[in-house]
């Protein structure tokens, strides 16, 4: 039994009812969502025969989570996306930017989940 309350809208409040009776609820639950990474790295750089130049690198990523996934997965995630930039940047970027999508549709008290 999962005892982390994941705060998802009204789904907190199912979990701590799952966590009151023991599990009973959402034994099998395993609604996955789809969540999107994109990460970029990019900054200036030397470039013989130019004034300025800047190199831009951006890996986008899709992968099915469970719903209850944390925050700190998420970051786990990212920084292994933000390692993969550096390898093919070449050296460290002057900036980084991740961007983490969850898309999601709401029927009257219903949450879709689209992906």
């Amino acid at each position: 039994m999962n005892k982390k309350l994941v705060y998802y809208g009204d789904i907190v409040i199912v979990r701590y009812l799952d966590y009151c009776l023991g599990g009973m609820m959402m034994n099998n639950v395993t609604e996955k969502i789809k969540v999107e990474f994109e990460i970029k790295g990019f900054g200036e750089e030397t470039t013989q025969d130019y004034d300025g130049s800047y190199k831009g690198i951006e890996v986008v990523r899709t992968k099915d989570l469970p719903k209850d996934t944390t925050l700190e997965e998420i970051e786990t995630i990212v920084n292994h996306l933000f390692e993969e930039i550096e390898l093919i940047y070449g050296k460290q970027p002057e900036h980084l930017l991740a961007k983490v999508v969850i898309r999601a549709t709401k029927k009257d008290t219903q949450i879709t989940y689209l992906g």
